[in-house]
């Protein structure tokens, strides 16, 4: 049997622009995609829930310290755990056996109620719902912060797929998740632009471009994309007047940088076990950054600290900080920074967390073909913080080959060492982002 290659790309970008129809008309002679998402034959009923899967949003946090810690390697780092996981979460409607226990585990979805080792169309709406409902939870999280969220999915015309494909995987995509879904003709060079365009449109050109080339258009079935934008004005802007440059001791020395400076405002700040955390708010302080230092700087750099501890105990501190009480701090001193990471291959760091059979000969996918398995996965970040705000974005590509308190005096907050810090919706716990800067480039 012919190889085929399966590629399915999920691009998560937290931004400041409004999403608006995004034009997708080629140039003269080119091929223009076309939208199938009107015409699928299979309709979803909406499974309705109360509220999110407590067990499932723990398994999320839990994945994004653990993918955060099998990545971090000494060096500056930032990915979004929610733009991995919802890659992984479109093509889980299509997996099936162990390949599907192994991404359910990975993910928290198996202790979600109602779910099965093997495929249920019913205990994928579960799953389903539990994201739409997140999605739905997430782009209310606060009026102040813009959130959006777009899908699409890109089908190469002519490829005979599993005739489970429509049922399983296209129209729950298109009904819990939004998607689009377009058929094209990946071996005409216009379909690459249009993917990139529509890339590059969902992250107001802060990606663009995200694909150089498919890895194998002549065999590709499918490319799958999700983009979430985000803009967040701080709580409390930092003065641009008080913006000075001071220094910051990376791990590889010494630098001067512009570190961003607040004086005597309130914030929700903790220290326990060796590590000081403060919560910066966004907006209505539904969605804030969460920075974390080491106690003593001189003796351990925050990565490696955190790297000693489980996901559980770092989401326990997160948590912790939500509900510590504010205090006044005499300083909050923050860098300003934009760090882009990527891209990167982090297929590597989620064989190691037990994901495994997907990228092997044995992968079994068979509600969307046969013998396909996932090759690599990249992904893309970046990230502008200033005296405004945050600004970031994100992408994440799956290429899918066949077989063949307050003190006195008061706490200073003083981020001029290494720090780990976090993109977080507080009523979810769900990380949008999380990095470590070790050194500010310019």
């Amino acid at each position: 049997m012919k190889n085929k290659l399966l590629s399915l790309a999920l691009l998560i970008v937290l931004l400041g622009s409004i999403l608006i129809g995004c034009d997708l008309s080629a140039k003269a002679g080119a091929a223009v995609p076309i939208n199938l998402s009107k015409s699928l034959k299979t309709d979803v009923e909406l499974q309705e829930i109360d509220e999110l899967d407590e067990a499932h949003l723990e398994g999320l946090s839990k994945f994004a310290f653990d993918m955060f810690i099998k990545q971090r390697d000494g060096e500056n780092i930032f990915i979004s755990p929610y733009s991995i996981s919802s890659a992984l979460s479109m093509v889980y409607n299509g997996a099936d056996g162990k390949t599907r226990n192994e991404i359910a585990e990975l993910l928290g979805y198996d202790v979600i109620e109602g779910y099965t080792p093997d495929y249920s169309k019913e205990a994928n709406s579960d799953m389903n719902y539990n994201v739409k409902y997140l999605i739905d939870a997430l782009l209310n999280a606060d009026p102040k912060v813009q959130i959006n969220v777009a899908n699409s999915i890109w089908m190469a015309e002519g490829i005979q797929f599993n005739d489970t494909i429509d049922e399983a995987l296209l129209a729950p995509v298109r009904e819990y998740y939004g998607a689009d879904i377009f058929q094209v003709d990946f071996t005409l060079d216009e379909t690459l632009e249009q993917v990139n365009k529509w890339v590059s449109h969902n992250t107001d050109k802060m990606i663009d471009p995200f694909i150089e080339q498919f890895q194998d258009k002549e065999s590709l079935m499918l490319f799958i994309a999700n983009a979430i934008y985000f803009n967040g004005k701080w709580t409390l802007p930092f003065e641009k007047s008080n913006t000075r440059q001071t220094p910051f001791y990376g791990r590889e020395g010494t630098k001067e940088v512009d570190m961003m400076h607040m004086s005597g405002e309130q914030y929700r700040y903790l220290a326990m076990e060796g590590v000081r955390g403060v919560e910066i708010p966004y907006g209505n302080e539904n969605l804030v950054m969460n920075v974390l230092i080491p106690e003593d700087p001189n003796n351990v750099l925050i990565g490696d600290l955190l790297a000693g501890k489980s996901s559980e105990e770092l989401n326990q501190f997160l948590l912790e900080l939500d509900k510590s009480s504010k205090i006044k701090l005499g300083t909050l001193a923050l860098p300003k920074f934009e760090m882009e990471y990527g891209t990167v291959d982090v297929t590597k760091a989620l064989k190691e967390l037990g994901m495994e059979e997907a990228f092997t000969d044995n992968a079994n996918f068979s509600l969307i073909g046969d013998n396909i398995f996932i090759s690599t996965i990249s992904h893309k970040a970046k990230i502008e913080v200033e005296e405004w705000g945050t600004k970031a974005a994100a992408a994440t590509g799956l290429d899918v080959n066949t077989t063949s308190m307050p003190l006195d005096p008061p706490i200073n907050f003083i981020v001029d060492v290494p720090f780990v810090f976090t993109i977080r919706d507080k009523a979810t716990g769900t990380i949008l982002f999380i990095g470590e800067m070790n050194n500010i480039h310019e």
